[in-house]
């Protein structure tokens, strides 16, 4: 009777790692997305950009940098510029984006 309770132990164990050994995990992560933007340039004729992203992923994103590529008239690369997301305690301090929160941004 012992026998038969520990071989069964032994087969459920061991199932039990060679189902766990097939499944997947589950990978949770930020994912930012520019939800919009926009673009201007001022009376100095400095270009500037504008907008928003959103943290469409499960976990809490920081250190979130934008960056953009300029390309001429033939699509040739031709400059980039970035820019961190600066938190509301002023721009050397960075955010934390929950997911599905948004944060605006604008570079020069």
């Amino acid at each position: 009777m012992l026998a038969n309770r520990v071989l069964t132990l032994g087969i459920l164990v061991t199932l039990a790692f060679a189902v766990a050994g097939f499944s997947q995990q589950a990978r949770a992560s930020a994912n930012i997305i520019v939800v919009s933007h926009s673009d201007r340039r001022d009376a100095l004729d400095y270009y500037w950009i504008f907008g928003e992203i959103q943290n469409t992923g499960d976990l809490p994103a920081t250190n979130i940098t934008i960056t953009a590529s300029f390309y001429d008239a033939s699509d040739n690369f031709a400059n980039s510029s970035n820019t961190a997301i600066a938190g509301s305690y002023g721009p050397e301090k960075s955010i934390v984006l929950l997911p599905g929160a948004k944060a605006p941004f604008n570079m020069l």
